[in-house]
């Protein structure tokens, strides 16, 4: 029995042993293919290859240098993070059978890129080339900043970021046989700051083939969010880098920031409203943390995200902000009040006033329809002529996107149509056909496009382009 117990031990250290060696050297052998690839611009090389008994293939001090000594990147290690070691093992039998893995990582720790160096350099040298530009991961950091809207690698080396040192981690995760995703991502700039990224998204791919997992993101809905920035030490020195190209002290800069900051949300077609500028002000006093995650029962399709205005969307995810690890409170973003509807906000004597919506509008498609004046409202327009509003109420071109019903839609074959289901989710494109239980609208593509059915029973509002 003992010696039977020994050979299981010698044969289980064998197979390790022979798995190590047949794993490694294959990492080896493509990194030396990349060596050889590169060899004409510097030298790529790495100390080891190992394999942690956690399933991790890992790559130990990477470098490329360039030749004549002029600088390069050092990596001090790259991690390919498996479940376990069976899924290691298994790993390229299955992707090569066109199957994913549950769960896969990527880590890339201590990576040191200096500013002043070849590289970079290189780029701002180039023709046509310019500074490597930084985000810090804060919307609208360098507003006010002398007309910045990003800082470069000179701005940042006034900082004293000479060398930019960080780690970076991105995982996935197949939940419930691949109907759920879970994505995450994060990136540590040492002494500078820390942004983590988690998602959740719906798939309802039924399996983990690549194929389908494919197909299924053509119907894929983002069920829940976070993203979080940790400050490390960049406010401090971007604040009194900014206020000395400004030749202003640090208080004056703080509230001249603050302002652009403020204007700056016009680029999102956006507003700030008080609370986010209140929470976004007491941050710039003692900067350590700043996060906004979802908490939403319903979940967005990706494919009519962009029919959301920002404060739509913020409002159906029901976004939350979060301060410096304080209470969560409601990201106070809000769509900029247009000319014509502060005029409609107004009351006249020859007009009554607007009822509130039952609804709030939450896409492109709402705020096209509530800006969008009616049969009843037309003629109170016209008669505001004697008050001198005409001609600032027409100063705005009129929509030309006209709402029409769904049992009427046969008659605009090939015009472009925006069609909002009853789940809340909105689809464009141009109208293909319709048969007796869909509508099937052409949506162009990368590279192609592809034909959308939309059962007709499900569809709440319809707009056509130009149908007058």
């Amino acid at each position: 029995m003992k010696r039977l117990l020994l050979l299981v031990v010698i044969g289980l250290i064998l197979l390790a042993v022979g798995v190590n060696w047949y794993y490694t050297r294959q990492v080896r052998d493509q990194l030396d293919q990349m060596a050889n690839a590169v060899s004409m611009f510097g030298t790529l090389s790495y100390d080891s290859v190992r394999l942690s008994p956690g399933g991790a293939v890992n790559i130990n001090d990477l470098s490329f240098q360039l030749h004549q000594g002029r600088g390069g990147v050092d990596v001090g290690r790259i991690s390919l993070q498996t479940a376990n070691l069976l899924a290691l093992f298994t790993l390229e039998g299955k992707l090569e059978s066109g199957r994913l893995p549950e769960s896969l990582g990527v880590s890339v720790k201590d990576v040191r890129f200096p500013l002043d160096g070849a590289l970079a350099s290189m780029s701002r040298q180039m023709p046509g080339g310019t500074s490597p530009t930084f985000a810090s991961g804060v919307p609208f950091d360098a507003a006010g900043c002398d007309g910045r809207t990003q800082f470069s690698a000179n701005d940042l080396m006034h900082m004293d970021y000479f060398d930019i040192r960080a780690d970076v981690e991105v995982h996935y995760q197949l939940i419930d046989d691949g109907n759920r995703l879970r994505f995450y991502a994060s990136a540590r700039t040492y002494d500078a700051s820390a942004i983590h990224l988690d998602a959740t998204i719906d798939l309802a791919a039924g399996s983990l083939s690549t194929l389908d997992l494919a197909r299924s993101m053509e119907n894929a809905r983002l069920s829940s969010f976070s993203l979080e920035y940790e400050d490390l030490g960049y406010y401090e020195r971007m604040l009194a880098f900014c206020a000395e190209e400004m030749d202003m002290s640090r208080s004056e800069y703080l509230a001249h920031h603050l302002e652009a900051w403020k204007q700056a949300w016009a680029r999102f077609n956006a507003e700030a409203g008080p609370d986010l500028v209140a929470a976004y002000e007491s941050f710039l006093n003692d900067p350590k943390q700043i996060s906004v995650r979802s908490d939403a029962e319903t979940s967005v399709s990706f494919d009519g995200i962009e029919n959301y205005t920002m404060s739509g969307l913020l409002e159906r995810m029901n976004v939350r902000l979060v301060v410096n690890y304080g209470d969560p409170q409601p990201l106070d973003i809000k769509a900029p009040e247009s000319p014509r509807q502060r005029i409609a906000s107004a009351p006249t004597p020859a007009s009554d006033p607007i009822p509130a919506s039952a609804e709030a509008p939450t896409d492109t498609q709402d705020t096209a329809a509530a800006s969008k004046p009616d049969d009843a409202t037309t003629p109170a327009r016209a008669e505001s002529a004697d008050t001198g509003t005409t001609e600032e109420a027409t100063a705005e071109p009129a929509s030309r996107w006209v709402r029409v019903e769904p049992a009427e839609l046969d008659a605009y074959r090939n015009d472009r149509v925006r069609i909002r289901m009853r789940s809340g989710d909105s689809y464009a494109g141009r109208l293909e056909r319709v048969d007796a239980d869909n509508v099937h609208i052409r949506v162009e593509g990368v590279g192609g496009f592809y034909i959308r059915p939309l059962a007709l029973e499900e569809i709440r509002e319809v707009e056509v382009y130009g149908g007058f």
